[in-house]
């Protein structure tokens, strides 16, 4: 059972890098599905799919990303207005608050220990952007059936309000200091390529800089 193994590999954690936060979300998504929590915990599910594939582009709920983020850059005529407010509003559609929160809920239910999710959560947020960096979220370019009516739909509205249609997002990371191979500080920012105009936006991702560290301390 998968919940006993999270439990097993939880009560045996010694360290906290990129490799021990891929395999939580690999653990945590199993037991989502064998124990039937897939609906109920939908931003878990969505967050471990994107931690375990290079890439999303048949993923409804990335595509349901990529529509929110068109529709946060179609709010307005106003180009101040969007150059000011969109980053914050993108920001927020990434919801890590609710992920962390499911998260403690999930865990709480089987009495896991959430130690990860209160008190080095900083750091498990960084790694997780760490696995997510360079896995784009993107619509196909060959689009059939409900993807077609979801990207027709934003095309007809961004050809209403400019041409801004979210095609996909990456998360990159930029290293404020040291480099790969030692501890250092870094910032993440979210990568949007924008159809028509195939512009690149910078999101932020981080409030600050976050420093990133491998081991967990007692």
């Amino acid at each position: 059972m998968t919940v006993k193994k999270l439990k097993r590999k939880l009560s045996k954690l010694t360290r906290l890098d990129e490799d021990t936060v891929h395999s939580l979300m690999a653990f945590t998504r199993k037991a989502l599905e064998q124990e039937n929590k897939l609906n109920d915990f939908k931003h878990i599910k969505f967050y471990c799919d994107w931690c375990l594939h290079s890439k999303l582009d048949k993923n409804f709920n990335g595509f349901k990303l990529l529509e929110k983020i068109t529709h946060v850059l179609n709010l307005t005529d106003q180009e101040e207005l969007k150059k000011s407010f969109y980053p914050d509003l993108i920001t927020a559609l990434f919801d890590f608050n609710e992920l962390k929160n499911q998260l403690v809920t999930f865990y709480n239910s089987f009495t896991l220990p959430t130690v990860l999710f209160h008190k080095y959560w900083k750091e498990f947020y960084g790694y997780l952007m760490e696995i997510l960096c360079d896995a784009p979220i993107e619509f196909p370019d060959i689009r059939r059936n409900e993807i077609k009516n979801i990207y027709d739909k934003l095309e007809k509205l961004a050809n209403k309000n400019g041409g801004l249609v979210c095609k996909s997002l990456k998360i990159e990371k930029k290293i404020i200091s040291g480099d790969e191979n030692s501890v250092h500080v870094v910032n993440f920012i979210c990568r949007i390529e924008l159809f028509k105009e195939y512009v690149t936006v910078e999101v932020p991702l981080t409030m600050g800089h976050l420093r990133l560290m491998d081991c967990l301390h007692k």
